[in-house]
């Protein structure tokens, strides 16, 4: 089953079912910056490979339907695209990537930043470097959520009370997949103008909690060992033990279907 989305004008390339924008980060901002000065707002979904496998889990394909954009969080699912020869992605548009350059794109006109997600302490760092970042101008809100926030009608009420007070432009939500994206739609429903961004362990990393791969690492798409190397107790059953063997069988996939391809394309006196 192929699952596109309610995105814009760029073209989509389909990965294991899902429908990715093809689209550069650049693209990305203007999109949204765009769409923000027509007051409009929407989702920004940033699927790496752990998310494209638990996208692949029951009743998970509708966080990816209900996004306005679905970008490729990790080079192993640009490298699948470009594998399967046809509508390959030009390039990975990171959730990391999106908390510095679209905060700067809101925060120099004047706008609001939200920031949800990281440790208490952590989220307070992440603004301040944000802020720094961009000579203090526009607004910044954050809020660490309590762990199982999400059951906790106080934390519930404190999240609706901080965006009905900050408006904001952009939201980044880091609380991992699903729970951030969950939010993103409930909230939504109540700003229509705001543009949410899933973005994991994003706010830890502008903080200067987590360090980023250098750029070289991030090009041979090896930043997931990277951050394995960071932080092994907590990642080493994500990417070792569930990731490592979808992604493989991933890259397989659209081997197989190059080759498939390829073969009848020949058949047809096309290729």
């Amino acid at each position: 089953m192929t699952v596109s989305h309610a995105g814009g004008t760029s073209g989509q390339c389909v990965i294991d079912g899902v429908g990715f924008d093809q689209i550069t980060e650049e693209g990305a901002l203007q999109r949204i910056t765009q769409a923000l000065g027509d007051g409009r707002g929407g989702t920004v979904l940033t699927a790496n490979v752990d998310i494209l496998r638990q996208l692949q889990e029951p009743g998970m394909s509708k966080l990816a339907t209900d996004a306005e954009m679905v970008v490729a969080d990790g080079m192993p699912v640009v490298l699948a695209s470009r594998l399967m020869r046809g509508s390959s992605l030009p390039e990975r548009v990171t959730g990391s990537s999106l908390i510095c350059s679209l905060s700067a794109r809101v925060l120099r006109t004047g706008g609001t930043v939200a920031l949800i997600g990281g440790a208490p302490g952590v989220v307070d760092r992440a603004a301040q470097a944000l802020s720094d970042e961009n000579d203090g101008r526009g607004q910044i809100a954050f809020y660490s959520p309590a762990f199982g926030f999400e059951s906790d009608p106080d934390e519930v009420a404190r999240i609706d009370g901080l965006f009905e007070r900050a408006k904001p432009d952009v939201a980044f939500v880091g609380l991992g997949f699903p729970k951030q994206e969950l939010l993103a739609n409930r909230l939504r429903e109540r700003f229509p103008s705001t543009w949410f961004v899933g973005c994991g362990g994003g706010i830890a990393m502008v903080a200067g909690e987590v360090s980023r791969a250098p750029r070289w690492v991030q090009a041979l798409g090896a930043e997931w060992l990277f951050r394995l190397a960071q932080e092994p107790k907590r990642l080493f059953r994500r990417y070792i033990v569930h990731d490592l063997p979808y992604g493989s069988a991933l890259l397989f996939r659209a081997l197989a279907h190059r080759c498939g391809r390829n073969k009848r394309m020949s058949l047809t006196g096309t290729g």
